[in-house]
């Protein structure tokens, strides 16, 4: 019996590792489901939209509301102004404050601006400083300082009051005239005015005048002070400098004059430097 020998061929086998098995999803289109998503965007953009208008008509019903209650509270009388506190006032009366001040009992102190009324009573020639504030509900309040008048003062025919600097303060007027005496200036640059504030502070103190029952007082750059007391028809006249050393030599003779009971006999009491010269009267 023969044998029927076949030859078979060797096909190689790639080896290829462990192959990654990719797996794609298909989804398949439904019919009618891209209409669905864009219905569902125009849904979240009203309701955004709702969301912003019902904001909005929140603030607006609020804002009525406040606005509402702001007017019930400027028409109402709870902060009505019924009483006004002023302090520090002497020449001026408390009815010419009110005023200047432009203010009246009854108006809504909410409404009144503080500055503007501020400005008013500073425009007043005797207002020197002056603070006001509103006392919540009704009450409003002024605290003043005046300038106080040293001296009387003629300009161009025109008497006015005057400070210690001799500044000009207002006119004299006949109702609450006060006597003070009459200041004349004579040759007196600003340096040396500005002197006159400490010249007659230190003549008060001194205690041996007292400036306001002066008829008059001089003052010059080159003649010094010179002061006249119509009463006793005396004059002193004292040097610009070395005031004090003065006044003390003065104090010495007055008290002198005084112990020898004749001082109502002097007319004239003079001081140049360390000097002191007393003129009396012919009857001694």
């Amino acid at each position: 019996m023969a044998l029927e020998l076949k030859q078979t061929r060797k096909v190689p086998i790639l080896n290829t590792g462990n192959p990654r098995r990719v797996q794609v999803n298909q989804r398949r289109q439904i019919p009618g489901q891209g209409h669905g998503h864009y219905w569902a965007g125009l849904k979240r953009g009203l309701s955004w939209v709702g969301t912003i208008s019902l904001g909005m008509v929140f603030f607006a019903l609020l804002s009525l509301i406040l606005f509402a209650g702001y007017r019930v509270v400027i028409g109402g009388t709870i902060f009505s102004l019924n009483t006004v506190e002023i302090q520090g006032n002497f020449r001026l009366s408390k009815q010419e404050i009110i005023k200047q001040a432009g203010v009246a009992l009854g108006q809504n102190s909410l409404e009144m601006d503080l500055e503007e009324i501020k400005e008013r009573l500073l425009a007043n020639p005797w207002v020197k400083e002056v603070s006001v504030k509103r006392v919540l509900p009704g009450a409003f309040s002024v605290v003043l300082t005046e300038k106080q008048p040293v001296f009387l003062l003629n300009e161009k025919e025109t008497l006015f009051y005057a400070d210690d600097k001799g500044i000009r303060i207002a006119p004299v007027q006949a109702d609450g005239f006060v006597t003070l005496p009459h200041l004349l200036i004579e040759r007196v640059d600003q340096r040396t005015l500005d002197k006159l504030p400490g010249v007659i502070k230190e003549l008060s103190d001194s205690g041996l005048f007292k400036i306001s029952e002066a008829s008059w007082i001089k003052f010059g750059a080159i003649e010094g002070l010179e002061i006249y007391f119509s009463q006793m028809n005396l004059r002193i006249h004292l040097d610009n400098d070395g005031l004090t050393e003065q006044l003390d030599k003065i104090d010495q003779i007055w008290a002198d004059l005084s112990r020898r009971k004749e001082l109502g006999a002097v007319r004239r009491i003079q001081a140049i430097g360390g000097n002191v010269w007393v003129d009396f009267g012919r009857n001694i």
